[in-house]
C-alpha cells in the first residue's frame, strides 16, 4: 500500500500572511512572485540584427543590375525588374497563370482601378482636354476645306 500524503495549507502555515491573497490558477503565491521593478527576463530579448548579405543571398542577387536591351536601347536594370517585365509580357500573350500572379500581386483589379484614378491628376486631365480641342480645331478644319 502507499503512504498516505500529508496536505497542507498556506493558511495553516504560521510563517506566511495572506492578507486575503487566494492562491490559485494564475494567481501564484506571494513569495514567487517577481519583485516590483524586477523584469521576468532579466536578460531581455536577443537583439535583431539587420540581414547580412550572407544570411540572404538570393535578395542581394536579385537586385543586382543586368544589361537588357529594352527598345533598342542598352539598360542596365535589376533581376526583378526583369522578371516582372517577362511576367507582364506573359500575362498580355494570354498565359493566364501569369496574369492571375500579377493581379493577386497588386492587390486585385478594384485597387489597381482605384491606382489609376488616384494617380491621374488635374494637370493629366487639362492635358486630355487640350488634345481633344486641338483634335475638335483639326478635325473642323478639315471639315470647313472639303
Amino acid at each position: 500500500m502507499s503512504k498516505p500524503t500529508k496536505i497542507v495549507h498556506l493558511e495553516e502555515d504560521e510563517g506566511q500572511k495572506t492578507d486575503g491573497y487566494e492562491v490559485g490558477y494564475a494567481k501564484p503565491p506571494k513569495a514567487t512572485q517577481f519583485k516590483k521593478g524586477q523584469s521576468g527576463n532579466p536578460r531581455g530579448r536577443r537583439p535583431r540584427t539587420a540581414y547580412e548579405e550572407d544570411d540572404f543571398p538570393i535578395r542581394s542577387y536579385m537586385l543586382e543590375p543586368v544589361p537588357v536591351t529594352i527598345g533598342g536601347k542598352q539598360q542596365k536594370i535589376t533581376r526583378y525588374d526583369v522578371l516582372l517585365m517577362k511576367l507582364v509580357s506573359q500575362a498580355m500573350n494570354g498565359n493566364l497563370g501569369s496574369a492571375r500572379l500579377l493581379i493577386q500581386a497588386t492587390g486585385g483589379l478594384k485597387d489597381v482601378r482605384e491606382e489609376w484614378k488616384r494617380q491621374k491628376t488635374q494637370a493629366d486631365q487639362d492635358a486630355i482636354e487640350q488634345v481633344l480641342r486641338e483634335a475638335d480645331a483639326w478635325f473642323g478644319e478639315k471639315k470647313t476645306r472639303q
